[in-house]
């Protein structure tokens, strides 16, 4: 055994899609039952877009059930990443500009104010946040605070 931290051999470095992948099956363990998912990660940043298709297989270690902690054996196979630069960030906010305005029929001087800018930024953030697809996200469209939730 080593002493000493050497980066070389005790830091792996994963692409931001491959590390959310990871994630993701960590935290839903238990809906894998048994079986293998191919799942498309799509890591949409502040910059850049970045995807990762992996092969995640779950198997429930039987062997330990006197313990009250569930072991698993996983298998995670990359199958392909790739990434574009030149999207994210404040094209996804212009996304959401160009909807909005088109959604409540918004005159061309609101959408492309800097306040509308802002809030649409913000729906962004919001978005990234949601832990469930149930969660409302709650937004100011118009100046009057009117609220919409999405």
């Amino acid at each position: 055994m080593r002493d000493k931290f050497d980066p070389t051999q005790d830091v792996v470095i994963l692409p931001e899609p491959v590390a959310a992948a990871l994630y993701y099956t960590y935290i839903n363990l238990n809906e894998f039952s048994n079986g293998h998912k191919d799942l498309l990660i799509c890591d949409i940043g502040g910059g850049t877009t970045d995807l990762a298709i992996v092969r995640v297989k779950v198997e429930t270690d039987k062997s330990h059930t006197q313990t009250q902690t569930c072991r698993y054996n996983l298998s995670f196979n990359v199958l392909a990443t790739a990434g574009n630069p030149q999207l994210g960030g404040n094209d996804i906010t212009k996304v959401l500009v160009k909807k909005m305005s088109q959604l409540y029929n918004l005159e061309a001087y609101i959408s492309n104010s800097k306040w509308f800018w802002d809030n649409c930024e913000k729906l962004k953030i919001e978005l990234s946040y949601i832990k469930n697809e149930e969660d409302p996200v709650v937004i100011y469209v118009k100046d009057n605070n009117e609220k919409t939730t999405f």
